[in-house]
């Protein structure tokens, strides 16, 4: 009996390869995108000579941008605001984030994360009294993930940076879109413990290229061992 061609088989076979080969292309992408935000991270940790950001620093439009330097102003701790679900070391913590009043443009407010706490304390931030510092540390604007849970203003529960809402929160009239992550600030109680500030970036792109790639062959294989192959002898 003549064996007709899997047609409909190799369609589908034909679009899960284009699907798997498009993941690997990604990946590949992603992995030269990292490596750029790597070289650029290097560069900025290197420099010793820091500056004092300006307004101008923080406004980024470009997730692939960053900055450095000496963030001095007024850093309203008695504002300050937890995120959650981050961990550190393997135990729970909550970055801590205050606005700031940049020196010489008090209409400008960055949001700062300067510590982290391993218990929430919202209620003990009042106490605390608003004073001028400067914290040396890096600008970038803010990541944002599809898979935490969304944030509840009128409750202050915070899960990702909502620049905007938080500034509303703060009563305060423009947030500029950058945050300020502070390297090493020193703590105002023993409870504080400084943001790990990542200075490696996570980048195991090549790997799952290679995983999507061996997929698609693997695929390729599969379909000329169960289709192609049957269909040669018969014919």
């Amino acid at each position: 009996m003549e064996r007709k061609f899997p047609f409909l088989a190799t369609i589908i076979c034909f679009c899960a390869f284009l699907l798997l080969i498009g993941l690997g292309v990604w990946q590949v992408q992603r992995l030269s995108w990292k490596e750029n935000l790597q070289d650029q991270l290097d560069s900025l940790m290197a420099r010793q000579d820091l500056s004092s950001l300006h307004p101008a620093d923080f406004q980024l439009s470009d997730p692939n941008q960053l900055g450095r330097g000496i963030l001095e102003g007024t850093f309203l701790f008695s504002k300050a605001l937890y995120l959650n679900g981050y961990v550190f070391d393997g135990r729970a913590a909550f970055p801590v984030v205050v606005p700031v009043l940049i020196d010489g443009n008090t209409d400008q407010v960055v949001a700062a994360v300067l510590w982290i706490e391993r218990t929430k304390d919202p209620e003990k931030w009042a106490t605390y009294a608003d004073r001028h510092a400067a914290f040396s540390g890096l600008v970038r604007l803010p990541e944002h993930s599809l898979f935490r849970p969304k944030n509840v203003a009128e409750r202050n529960e915070w899960w990702t940076f909502d620049l905007p809402k938080m500034a509303d929160l703060w009563g305060e009239s423009r947030i500029v879109p950058a945050l300020f992550y502070a390297e090493n600030a020193a703590p105002l109680d023993n409870d504080q413990e400084p943001y790990p500030v990542s200075t490696r970036l996570r980048n195991d792109h090549a790997q799952y290229a290679i995983f999507w790639f061996t997929m698609a062959g693997i695929l390729c294989i599969f379909w000329g061992l169960r289709f192609m192959r049957p269909y040669l002898h018969s014919a």
